[in-house]
């Protein structure tokens, strides 16, 4: 199967409309979905934490680098807390 310009065109355009929609928050009012929104967001908040343990980890005190685990934990807890309050994603 060979795809044309057009239609390679039109393809990207669908993504990139759909990633539009998660990124300006429209699809967490979507209740079908929301569900992915919240995946969407919860993979980002690995990839940030996962950043943080290969490179930045390595780098500090043991001291410091629980510190700065328990200051993301309670980040993100109080994230998940404000979301609930809020109403962000449609149940």
């Amino acid at each position: 199967m060979k795809l044309d310009a057009a239609g390679l065109q039109q393809s990207l355009s669908r993504t990139i409309g759909a990633l539009g929609k998660f990124m300006t928050g429209k699809a967490t009012r979507d209740p079908e979905l929301a569900p992915h929104a919240y995946l969407i967001y919860l993979l980002g908040w690995t990839a940030l934490v996962g950043l943080f343990v290969l490179f930045i980890f390595p780098h500090l005190s043991q001291a410091m680098g629980l510190g700065l685990i328990t200051l993301l934990i309670i980040a993100f807890v109080l994230v998940i807390v404000l979301f609930h309050r809020w109403n962000v994603f449609a149940d």
